[in-house]
Formats: C-alpha cells, sequence, structure tokens
C-alpha cells in the first residue's frame, strides 16, 4: 500500500508521502489522525475493534479509548463528515469503527498507463455497491441459514418464511415514513434512516431500516396502518425512556438494553412516547415471507413469535448480523440480487427457528443438484453476472423450491449462487485483461460490477492485488 494513491469522494490520500488531499488541496492532519486514517482505509468496509485499531496506531505504547475517541474526532472533522450527504467514517457501538465509502486505488500514477478512476462525487457517476461487509454477512447469512427445520406438524399453528426477488434501494432522511423502534415516525424526525428493501414475487416488502436519532425528545410516534408483518427490532444502543401502547393498551416498560431484542405483530396498532436517544435496525419480515418456508418445509402456519418488549431477548446472532450490514445500509443504492436474497431468507428461518411458538427438528439434507440443474443454473448464472437474478428464477429452472435450490446448490458446488458468481466474475475479468486491450472501466462493467471502483475493490480483497498491477504483473 506505500505507492497507492488512493481516491475517496473528495479527497486523495498519497500513503507514501503521508499527505491528504480535497480536491487538489493539502487538508491538515495530525500523526495520529493520519495513521488512524491509513489503518482504516486499509481496511475499507470492514469493522476495525478498537483495542485492534489502537495496537495498530500505537503499536509500542499503552493507550486508553478516550485518546483514540479524540483522534478519529479529528480525522471527522477534517474530512466534514456528512457534509453534502457524504460519509466515512462510522462508529459501530461495541464493535469499532468502519471506513465506509467507495474506495479507488491505484499505484502511483505511471505516466504510460492510460488508466481513468471513476470520479464517486460526479452527479454522473453511479453510487458504488458495498462489498467491504460481504464475508461478514456471508459468515453470519451461513451461520444462521444453518438453522435449518423441520417443523413438527402436531405442534400448532403458526406462520412462516419467504423473500425473494428484490428492489433495493437507499433512503436517507427525506420525507419517508418508516416503522422505529416499536412504532411508526417521520424521517424528519430522526438524525439517519437508511433503508433496503427486498422484495417477493408477490410484491411483499421485506425491509431492513437502520435508525438514529441522538437527542431526547422524539415523542409521540405517529398513527401508522397496520400491516400483515413483523417487525424485529434490535437496539444497538440503550433505551432508557419511553411508553408504548398495543391497540390503545399500555404495555409494560422497561429500559431496553444495547443488543436487545423484540418483534412486534404489525397487526397490532402501535404507538409511542419516546422520550431517549435511540439507535436500532429494524428487519421488516411480511407474512408471506413466513409461509414460503413453511411451506418449503411441508409445516403448518406461523402465526406468532414470541419475543414481546416486555421482555426483551438478548440474540448475538442477530445483533452481529445488523452490525455487519451498517455499512452497507450507510453506503449502497444497490443490491446483489441473490446476495440479498440469500441473506433476507437467513433472516427469516432464524427468526421462525427460534421464536415461533412450534417444534422444530434439526433435518439432515442429502444430495445436491442433478447434473442438468447444476448445467442450467451456472448457465443463467454466467449470463446474467451482475446477479440481477432471483433465487427463485433460478429455482424454478431447475423445478425446485428456493430453499431446496439453495441447500442443493451449495451440497454441489460448495458455496452459495452469489459467491460462486462473484468468483466467476472475478475469473472473466482475467481473462479480459489478459487477452484485450480493453481499459479497466470496461472491464468492470462488462463482468457485472458497478464501475471501476467498485471492480477494483472486489478484485483487491479477492486476488490481493488491484487490477492493473495483476495486469502489470502478467505482462499487459
Amino acid at each position: 500500500m506505500k505507492n497507492d494513491v488512493i481516491v475517496f469522494g473528495r479527497f486523495q490520500l498519497y500513503v507514501a508521502e503521508r499527505l491528504l488531499k480535497r480536491n487538489g488541496s493539502p487538508v491538515r492532519l495530525k500523526g495520529r489522525a493520519f495513521d488512524i486514517l491509513i489503518a482504516l482505509v486499509e481496511r475499507a468496509g470492514e469493522i476495525v475493534d478498537e483495542m485492534d485499531l489502537m495496537a495498530l496506531v500505537w503499536p509500542d505504547a499503552p493507550v486508553d479509548e478516550n485518546s483514540l475517541h479524540f483522534h478519529v474526532a479529528a480525522l471527522c472533522n477534517a474530512f466534514g463528515d456528512r457534509e453534502d450527504g457524504a460519509r466515512y467514517v462510522i462508529t459501530l457501538p461495541g464493535r469499532g469503527y468502519c471506513f465506509v465509502s467507495p474506495v479507488s486505488r491505484s499505484m502511483q500514477p505511471d505516466p504510460e498507463t492510460n488508466l481513468t478512476i471513476a470520479r464517486l462525487d460526479t452527479p454522473s457517476a453511479p453510487q458504488t455497491r458495498m462489498v467491504g461487509t460481504a464475508d461478514d454477512v456471508q459468515r453470519l447469512s451461513g451461520q444462521i441459514e444453518a438453522e435449518r427445520f423441520e417443523i413438527d406438524a402436531g405442534a400448532g399453528d403458526v406462520e412462516k418464511t419467504t423473500t425473494a426477488g428484490r428492489e433495493s434501494g437507499r433512503q436517507v432522511c427525506g420525507g419517508v415514513d418508516a416503522s422505529v423502534v416499536f412504532a411508526q415516525t417521520a424521517a424528519s424526525r430522526v438524525d439517519l434512516m437508511e433503508k433496503l428493501s427486498i422484495r417477493s414475487i408477490s410484491s411483499d416488502e421485506f425491509s431492513i431500516m437502520h435508525i438514529v436519532r441522538k437527542g431526547a425528545g422524539h415523542g409521540m410516534t405517529d398513527h401508522a396502518a397496520k400491516r400483515d408483518c413483523f417487525v424485529a427490532c434490535v437496539h444497538l444502543e440503550k433505551l432508557d425512556a419511553y411508553d408504548v401502547w398495543c391497540n390503545d393498551e399500555h404495555e409494560p416498560s422497561t429500559a431496553l438494553e444495547a443488543g436487545v431484542l423484540h418483534i412486534n405483530d404489525m397487526r397490532c396498532a402501535w404507538r409511542a412516547d419516546i422520550r431517549s436517544p435511540f439507535h436500532v435496525v429494524n428487519f421488516c419480515i411480511p407474512q408471506s415471507a413466513f409461509d414460503e418456508i413453511t411451506s418449503e418445509e411441508g409445516g403448518a402456519p406461523i402465526a406468532e413469535l414470541n419475543c414481546p418488549i416486555s421482555i426483551a431477548h438478548a440474540d448475538i446472532v442477530l445483533k452481529n448480523f445488523a452490525l455487519a450490514l451498517l455499512p452497507a445500509l450507510a453506503n449502497s443504492n444497490q443490491a446483489n440480487e441473490l446476495f440479498a436474497d440469500h441473506a433476507a431468507r437467513a433472516v427469516t428461518a432464524h427468526l421462525a427457528k427460534t421464536y415461533a411458538p412450534i417444534q422444530f427438528r434439526p433435518r439432515s439434507w442429502r444430495g445436491g443438484l442433478a447434473p442438468w440443474q447444476e448445467r442450467r443454473a451456472k448457465e443463467m448464472l454466467r449470463a446474467n453476472l451482475s446477479g440481477d437474478l432471483s433465487l427463485r428464477l433460478l429455482a424454478n429452472a431447475c423445478r425446485l423450491s428456493a430453499g431446496h435450490f439453495s441447500r442443493a446448490f451449495k451440497e454441489t458446488v460448495g458455496c452459495p449462487p452469489h459467491q460462486w458468481l462473484l468468483h466467476q466474475r472475478i475469473e472473466r475479468a482475467k481473462q479480459l485483461m489478459l487477452n484485450t486491450d480493453g481499459p479497466l472501466c470496461e472491464i468492470a462493467l462488462d463482468t457485472g460490477f458497478v464501475d471501476q471502483s467498485h471492480f477494483t475493490r472486489v478484485f483487491s480483497q479477492r486476488v490481493k492485488a488491484s487490477p492493473a498491477a495483476w495486469r502489470r504483473e502478467h505482462g499487459r
């Protein structure tokens, strides 16, 4: 990384010269803040633990967290963080820090290299897909998707899971209403509201919301229409003072600690008087999502999930999953459809298994795809390198349910469909770099990446070298 020039937003970082520029003009940054910047940029999209960050910046000296917080604040001030909507470093309570701005990097400019780096701050440049936390989300998705279950048909009534297809996007404080904590609020009443939506073929929306209010005094929430869905609310910071009503009846309310989860049935009418700051991630799961998963398993419908606000439960798996998603929510208005399907199905299955009042038995799944099914699925994926192809569509082509297809594909190939597709995109990009003289920006688009910055980041993470460096190393 010593000879790298790194571009993010309006900034250019010259690592060897220890120089940061904004639109070509030097930015004053003291030594420790600069060291923190390099450490975070080097791990862009990853969550860097406070202790790890202090060890990187102060390797030979004891230091307390207050010093780290001071220098991180100085770094954010130098960025003018959130100016013009831009965000560079976010704090993840209890986890550490994450550099969330899209990053382009190259070696020190070579006058003979005709390389164009897309400017990410211009209106014409498409926003880059956030991929820095893909491994975190993939690992956690695998953890909770592994909780496959068989429903005991004699265990009573319940409701179920589904998710397929997607319509994804990011909405930040722009007059959009959204479920917050356990009721309804307007985006103008909070400091941050970010949303990722995944639509099933039935048009029911699975959504993930990240909502923050830093100050006290939100007050009464708005009236909201009843919906056939559940909202699983993960608190990332303690909620001290509130009152909540369900169908006009006051519910018992105690302080909600950071890390707890409660699930609200949105077929009821919820209102709340929220008096303290809050920081939550909400998973809004439609009833049809639960229906799809239990239908695949041959079980009874799920009619309720047992995790009321009065006995909120500490769910470490879902909390970590929410934290892993924060950089993507903060930075991306696009999402790979296959990946979104995988994550949504994993969350739904976890909630059904953990909180539905029915018995589940682990099911042993044997066998993978038939040769013709594997061949058809791979052909469809190769023909759509961008990944804008739903699990349901792939499953239908193989005459399987989405859940069965996902498990069988992983059994046969060794990884989920979206991971296999990413590998194919990297391999196709290598072929184009070796066998053509096309510029990297064109190769990025030809292989399904959003732009050159997205391509460079993913390629560098997977291959451990930038595309330009890899091309030079292989004689092109």
